[in-house]
């Protein structure tokens, strides 16, 4: 049974995309009188790497319904004092736990932390101090 959308609007719902991109793609040729019929144009005629929901990066989350925990928010420290006891745990935890384990980011991390302490010295040797 052919699911005919009530305008361009509705199929963009239908199909995941935005009324914009049904508009450009309607200007490329894809028909607009029926889902299926916009279904088998795009996959025809759209390469597949770059169709919504084909995206396999880690930078990709699908589009997920909400749960009651999203409505919920996480309690957050209302003293500085109860800030730091929340984050002590965390600054406890090794970055590492052999040399050469370390991730990409750490040793980022790692480098910008030892990069700002050397300016520091050689600030201070500037000043005399």
């Amino acid at each position: 049974m052919e699911t005919i959308p009530r305008s361009q609007n509705h199929l963009g719902q239908l199909l995941g995309l935005s009324g914009a991109m049904v508009s450009k793609h309607r200007s490329r040729g894809m028909p607009v009188n029926s889902v299926e019929d916009a279904r088998a144009w795009m996959q025809a005629n759209l390469d597949p790497a770059r169709r919504k929901g084909s995206r396999f990066d880690k930078f990709y989350e699908p589009h997920r319904p909400p749960t009651p925990d999203d409505a919920t928010p996480t309690p957050r420290p209302t003293t500085p004092a109860a800030a730091i006891e929340t984050a002590a745990p965390r600054m406890r935890e090794p970055i590492h736990t052999r040399p050469g384990d370390e991730s990409f980011d750490a040793a980022r991390t790692r480098e910008k932390i030892a990069a700002a302490n050397l300016i520091e010295i050689q600030e201070a040797a500037l000043r005399g101090t």
